[in-house]
């Protein structure tokens, strides 16, 4: 072998993939956190407005 230093391409590629790993770990603390705080509200998701075919 080379020395990692000789291959750009590599250091490139392993900090592209540490960065989709964050990106999707954020992306679930998102959707976590929004869930939580809509749960805490004490509000149904959602409201129906009017029944129809009654």
């Amino acid at each position: 072998g080379q020395s990692i230093g000789n291959r750009p391409l590599l250091l490139l590629a392993v900090l592209f993939i540490i960065l989709g790993v964050q990106l999707i770990i954020m992306g679930l603390i998102g959707e976590m956190l929004a869930r939580v705080y809509h749960e805490s509200q004490g509000k149904p998701i959602y409201t129906v407005r009017k029944v129809l075919g009654r």
